[in-house]
């Protein structure tokens, strides 16, 4: 991989290699779902996503990072279009940015639509 000289423009593929190491790319199994997710995010859209995710969702204007705390009560509340969360993903401290439970909750919460789910990839609208 080349870097490219000051003022050069960054393009986003290069972006995502400089945010990831390889060791931490190879071991991402469920990566292609967790780039098909960001996709579908809109540019515009303000997120709440993990730590992990937000580096690729730098083109929105707002991203909120959730807590270990979260409940669907609370992000009804949150100025948020958009909820993604990766289930599969652990931080440093080997555990998960939030409650494991928060995408069966708000599978039935009707403030909240699915627009995505694959390999433990959620991305949650809300309504």
């Amino acid at each position: 991989m080349r870097i490219p000289s000051p003022g050069t423009p960054v393009t986003p593929l290069f972006k995502f290699h400089l945010i990831y190491e390889p060791t931490y790319l190879s071991s991402l199994s469920n990566l292609h779902s967790l780039h098909t997710a960001v996709s579908l995010v809109k540019t515009p859209g303000s997120v709440l996503t993990t730590s992990r995710i937000a580096p690729h969702l730098s083109q929105r204007q707002i991203i909120n990072l959730i807590n270990t705390n979260a409940k669907p009560d609370y992000l009804i509340r949150e100025n948020i279009e958009y909820l993604l969360l990766d289930v599969r993903t652990k931080n440093r401290e080997n555990q998960l940015d939030f409650n494991p439970e928060l995408p069966n909750q708000l599978k039935n919460n009707q403030a909240f639509k699915l627009i995505y789910q694959q390999d433990d990839v959620y991305l949650f609208q809300k309504q």
